[in-house]
């Protein structure tokens, strides 16, 4: 997806344009993961 390459080729990486980008904090990101991801198991 152009967007994602984007995102990327602008930040660096995915987790620096949540942070940068995004403004979206460790704390949220981590309350994200928890709701939005299920375990390995």
């Amino acid at each position: 997806m152009e967007s994602l390459d984007e995102a990327v080729k602008q930040y660096g990486s995915m987790n620096n344009y949540i942070r940068e980008g995004l403004g979206i904090t460790d704390k949220e990101l981590a309350s994200l993961r928890e709701q939005l991801l299920e375990p390995a198991k």
